[in-house]
């Protein structure tokens, strides 16, 4: 696509087997970008991340306690590295992925000409208190162009990073094989599904799944909800071909005890399972570290990247906050692809 030599405004909306870790600092300008369209999951004239300069860095906004972490992305900043307090990883064969702060949230770009995707972590160890272990983020899910083989999840391990693939390694949580692993799959047709793995490297036909659970799966005593119906079908939004921040970044929330589960949908109770067979200790009563991940379930046709679109993050002991009302910041794109703030956040029209 090419760029005009002429300034543009436009109103941002700000809200939502190979283990590599990389540094948070820095991306490469890729040359190749004269090719790359805009990313799936984004609007035009969007490119991904790595065709445009490195915006300028700024001070981390997470704040942390003995066992709290909370990140609102507050930062104010355009096209710029995560900063200190973060760990990224790449899953699977992804040739390329970055993750970076953007209109006072958090976004992870993935080129799609492999399987595989990418996760983030603040970089310490949380859990549980009082045998309840609480984690919640901002993310697009109901993004409908990501279809079947495009979503995020959120997972807890006791691994430090990645350690390999189990066997017909698909989704982010089987990337941690020799470690307890809980995932939930935040899915575009917004049915949710939670697995839980065992400690081994096998994989789900190997018998290495303790259990998933979804809406028609049942592991628990009692389960409700789950899907798109009843009053869970307008707090769990979708988007389709508008602006992913305004419309359908949602804030989850994932409670777990040793014998429960449950997800909030923007403070609604949109799936829960309850009188569970206990969790493993060694996640209940040990470390644990959980990541944020975008997948990418398969090589997608062409030069393509897809894009996920995040907000805040808290886990451990932290408060119940509603999601922010959306606000509006005036920018203006310039001839390099890059944004100047030309007005504070606003009240959106």
């Amino acid at each position: 696509m090419s760029r005009h030599h002429v300034s543009r405004l436009f109103l941002i909306v700000v809200s939502a087997s190979l283990v590599i870790s990389l540094p948070l600092a820095s991306w490469a300008q890729d040359a190749r970008c004269t090719s790359r369209g805009t990313p799936i999951g984004a609007l035009p004239p969007a490119v991904p991340i790595w065709c445009l300069p490195e915006g300028a860095t700024g001070s981390a906004t997470f704040h942390q306690g003995g066992n709290a972490w909370t990140d609102d992305f507050q930062h104010g900043l355009s096209n710029a590295p995560m900063g200190n307090g973060y760990r990224e990883f790449q899953l699977g064969a992804t040739t390329r992925f970055a993750h970076f702060r953007h209109n006072d949230h958090w976004m992870q770009d993935v080129a799609a000409d492999r399987k595989g995707g990418t996760v983030l972590r603040p970089e310490r160890a949380f859990q549980f208190d009082n045998d309840k272990l609480i984690i919640e983020t901002d993310f697009a899910a109901g993004v409908q162009s990501y279809g079947n083989g495009i979503w995020g999840e959120i997972v807890i391990t006791t691994a430090q990073n990645p350690t390999g693939e189990r066997a017909d390694a698909l989704y982010a949580y089987d990337h941690f094989p020799g470690h307890y692993t809980l995932g939930c799959r935040l899915q575009t047709d917004r049915i949710i599904v939670c697995s839980l793995f065992d400690n081994s490297a096998r994989g789900i036909n190997q018998g290495g799944r303790i259990w998933e659970m979804s809406f028609f799966q049942k592991v628990g005593q009692v389960s409700e909800g789950g899907g798109p119906w009843g009053e869970g079908a307008t707090k769990f939004r979708v988007c389709n071909g508008s602006d992913p921040d305004v419309n359908c970044r949602d804030r989850f929330r994932l409670e777990l005890t040793p014998t429960s589960l449950e997800l909030y949908v923007n403070g609604y109770r949109y799936f829960a399972q309850t009188g569970l067979p206990a969790l493993p200790s060694a996640l209940t009563n040990r470390p644990i570290y959980t990541y944020f991940a975008g997948v990418v379930a398969g090589t997608l046709p062409g030069d393509q990247t897809v894009r996920f679109h995040w907000d805040r993050i808290a886990v451990g002991t932290i408060s119940t906050t509603p999601p922010p009302a959306p606000v509006c910041r005036l920018q203006r794109q310039e001839t390099n692809g890059s944004w100047t703030t030309i007005q504070q956040p606003v009240t959106c029209p």
